[in-house]
């Protein structure tokens, strides 16, 4: 069919359609989540050194992961904060999500994980500051190491590289919060035009200073503001077209943008415009795993185990062997956390 033929239906429309759930949602953070883990395999089984994307073919691909998962959850979480309209609710909600399953992953690594290979003895590493200073993960100080922990592995010292995504995440759910506390939230209209003239001056800025160019990742900066922008496409859904030639035209202009210096943060645009149409797209469903929303637990366990076992496995560096054996058990972790932990909490929702 030509494509000046095909219907063009707002995002919008399509939400009405599915009812408010995106038929891709749950394919997409599981896949996102996946993604992570196997690209971490490369510097966990090789070193740091070889965590040079940003001069291959494949770095806008390996880019996309994290600001997808961001502008994902910006479109999600606005929904949730527009449904509720009650400040008290939307804390609520987040805090029970994240918190209960980072609580104890934190402290799985830092009581059993870190006490079974530190190099220091028990009393030394128990009574450290370092050990400590752990805990301040929960609350978005991020510490990376524990004494004495993966000192000698390919890439020394980090328990979970993974947290640092915390810090761009609260004060994410901060702005959302800030914004519904002054009612912006719910006027859409103002929110559209708001958000709108916020996510232009940034780019301006990008185009001037340079700041959203990413190095290794982009930064938690630009997360944040794919935050944003996931945000306002759910606010101003009733303007937007969703059209599968719209996505291919994005899913380019975003691989030859997002290297250019200056056009990082435009770049952003439309990769979340794309990230929103997977999310409305019936993608495969995915057997076991639809069983229960995973994708977090995925994300919290995968670099501690990779971690893990390269300590353990010195013949698992490489990284396809990494990822084979990495892969299935952060799943059975993810799934467990998901059973005993992430969803009994969630259930506490109905008390607020």
């Amino acid at each position: 069919m030509p494509l000046f033929l095909i219907k063009t239906q707002t995002l919008h429309e399509k939400l009405l359609d599915c009812r408010g759930i995106g038929p891709g949602f749950d394919f997409m953070r599981i896949a996102l989540a996946i993604s992570v883990i196997l690209l971490h395999c490369v510097p966990v089984a090789h070193g740091f050194y070889w965590y040079a994307f940003h001069e291959s073919f494949w770095f806008p691909a390996y880019a996309a992961i994290l600001p997808m998962f961001f502008g994902l959850s910006g479109f999600l979480v606005t929904g949730s904060a527009v449904r509720l309209q009650s400040l008290k609710k939307f804390f609520a909600n987040r805090i029970l999500r994240i918190i209960p399953a980072l609580v104890v992953e934190v402290s799985l690594s830092a009581l059993i994980l870190g006490a079974l290979v530190t190099t220091l003895n028990l009393r030394e590493y128990f009574t450290s500051s370092g050990f400590w200073s752990y805990f301040l993960n929960i609350i978005g100080i991020i510490h990376f190491e524990l004494p004495g922990v993966f000192k000698d592995n390919p890439y020394p010292g980090t328990v979970n590289g993974n947290l640092w995504t915390l810090h761009p995440e609260y004060y994410s759910y901060l702005l959302i919060g800030a914004l519904m506390l002054c009612k912006v939230v719910y006027h859409r209209g103002l929110y559209v035009a708001l958000a709108g003239a916020a996510i232009i001056g940034l780019i301006g800025l990008d185009w001037i200073t340079q700041f959203g160019k990413p190095v290794y990742a982009y930064s938690g900066n630009a997360l944040i503001i794919s935050f944003l922008i996931g945000s306002w496409l759910f606010q101003a859904a009733r303007y937007i077209p969703i059209r599968p030639d719209f996505a291919v035209i994005a899913g380019i202009a975003y691989a030859f943008m997002c290297l250019k210096p200056g056009m990082a943060i435009a770049a952003l645009v439309p990769l979340m415009y794309l990230t929103v149409y997977l999310g409305m797209t019936p993608l495969p469903k995915l057997g076991f795993l639809s069983r229960g929303d995973y994708s977090y637990g995925i994300y919290l366990y995968g670099f501690p185990i990779q971690q893990t076992l390269a300590y353990a496995f010195p013949q698992l560096h490489v990284w396809w062997k990494m990822a084979l054996v990495a892969i299935p058990l952060t799943i059975a972790f993810a799934m467990f956390s998901w059973r005993y932990v992430e969803k009994p909490a969630l259930r506490l929702k109905q008390h607020f």
